[in-house]
């Protein structure tokens, strides 16, 4: 149970980071593509605030379902003792033997001496003792996804680096769509 409980916070954290990720990436493309249609066409009011009302509904939307509702709810335990189970394929064989020993419907025959049974008991425990929960959370999807929001926000520090007062004004028009703002073309 231990074993699974730290899986379940594992699972937590990576599936926090992963949403925060994701969030950001959502975030910060909805804001460059409005900012760039905004540079390109130069959007009237109405435009504006349809994009500034699509960011916020597209990123609330993905903050609830990647972030908020997977810390919500929780993995059944069956679902990460088979994790276990498939990551360790020896440790269920071990464990689907020694509970075939120690049911009261087997034969003297089929359960062994105790000796093997010791030996299986043994065997069992240092199996479980040497899990680390870290092998059977994955860590790959959330480096990725951190990767891409690394690569998501360099693509909003470098327009902000480059061209710091167009860029500044297009936020501006993104965030004040029906202020009384130069378009970014002037």
């Amino acid at each position: 149970q231990q074993i699974l409980d730290h899986c379940q916070r594992l699972i937590q954290v990576h599936s926090a980071l992963r949403g925060l990720a994701e969030l950001l990436c959502v975030l910060i493309a909805c804001v460059l593509f409005v900012c760039l249609l905004d540079y390109l066409i130069a959007s009237p009011g109405i435009v504006r605030t349809t994009g500034l009302v699509a960011t916020v509904v597209l990123t609330s939307g993905v903050a609830w379902k990647r972030l908020i509702t997977p810390q919500i709810g929780v993995v059944p335990a069956e679902e990460l003792a088979a994790a276990v189970d498939l990551r360790f394929p020896e440790l269920h064989e071990a464990v689907a033997t020694l509970i075939s020993i120690d049911s009261p419907a087997a034969t003297s025959s089929e359960s062994g001496s105790v000796l093997m049974r010791n030996r299986l008991e043994q065997y069992v425990q240092s199996q479980i003792g040497n899990i680390r929960p870290s092998a059977i959370v994955e860590r790959r999807p959330t480096i990725k996804r951190w990767g891409l929001a690394a690569m998501s926000i360099l693509a909003i520090v470098i327009p902000l680096l480059l061209w710091p007062s167009g860029s500044q004004l297009l936020l501006q028009r993104f965030v004040l769509p029906f202020a009384n703002l130069a378009a970014s073309s002037n």
